[in-house]
Parts: C-alpha cells; sequence; structure tokens
C-alpha cells in the first residue's frame, strides 16, 4: 500500500503522498517515542511499513526499510503538511530509477524549485516561507 501512495503516475500526487507519508511517520513516532527511549532506530507506521530513524539536528531521517523510500523531517515536526525543495530533491532521489525519470520527464528542463514555484503560481501549492511549500486549501 505504500507503494501506492509514494509513486502516482503524476509528481504532483507524489507530493501529496509525500505530505501523507510525513504525517503518517510524525503520528507514528509521537505514539513509539511516548513508549521508547530517546534512542528510538526503527518505527512501523500504520500501514504496517518498516523504516529505519536518524535522529539528525532538530528533525529525523525516516528509510522505508523494503523499499528504500527516504523522508526527511527537519524543523516541522509540529507541522508535518509542510514540505521544502531539498527533502523533495531526497525523496525523489530515493524513488526506482524508472519513476525517477517518468518524473524527470514531467518537470521537463525546470529544476524541482522551479517546479514547486510554479505549482505555487498555478494555485496548487502555497508559498509558507522561501523554499517552504504547502498544499492550498482547496487542493
Amino acid at each position: 500500500m505504500v507503494a501506492l501512495i509514494l509513486t502516482p503516475e503524476h509528481l504532483v500526487d507524489a507530493l501529496r503522498g509525500f505530505v501523507a507519508m510525513q504525517k503518517l511517520l510524525v503520528k507514528a513516532i509521537s505514539n513509539q517515542a511516548s513508549r521508547a527511549d530517546i534512542g528510538l532506530s526503527s518505527i512501523t507506521d500504520e500501514l504496517g511499513g518498516e523504516w529505519s530513524v536518524h535522529m539528525h539536528g532538530v528533525g529525523m531521517t525516516f528509510k522505508h526499510i523494503s523499499l528504500g523510500y527516504v523522508v526527511d523531517i527537519h524543523n516541522h515536526m509540529s507541522h508535518p503538511q509542510l514540505f521544502d525543495t531539498w527533502r523533495i530533491e531526497e525523496f525523489l532521489g530515493s524513488l526506482s530509477a524508472g519513476t525517477q525519470r517518468r518524473y524527470r520527464k514531467e518537470i521537463g528542463n525546470q529544476t524541482v524549485d522551479q517546479y514547486l514555484n510554479g505549482l505555487v503560481s498555478n494555485g496548487v501549492l502555497s508559498l509558507k516561507a522561501p523554499g517552504t511549500f504547502l498544499f492550498g486549501e482547496n487542493t
């Protein structure tokens, strides 16, 4: 089920999947951290996915154990609906080569940042701070 969330045909839907996964992981880490030591090194999401956890600075990097997806949440643990360009690039780089090619074709000659800012111009995303995005209320 995780693969269906994170590798849809269109990149904008993959972004929605990324945000959904961030929310799922923040919920899982909150639930499991309340019952574990700070040194938590893996979690299970509510879909049964196993993730390794690496704490860094003020955030965490999650890597799906069997699928290899990387979801890095920096300083927005209390607002997992937010994402930034670097974390999207990190996530996209963790997808299969075929999926990466499909999304690269969709982006064309733009950078990921230009693509995301284009979604802001189209009203799909809102810009919360330079380089930090949120899906619009009606999307």
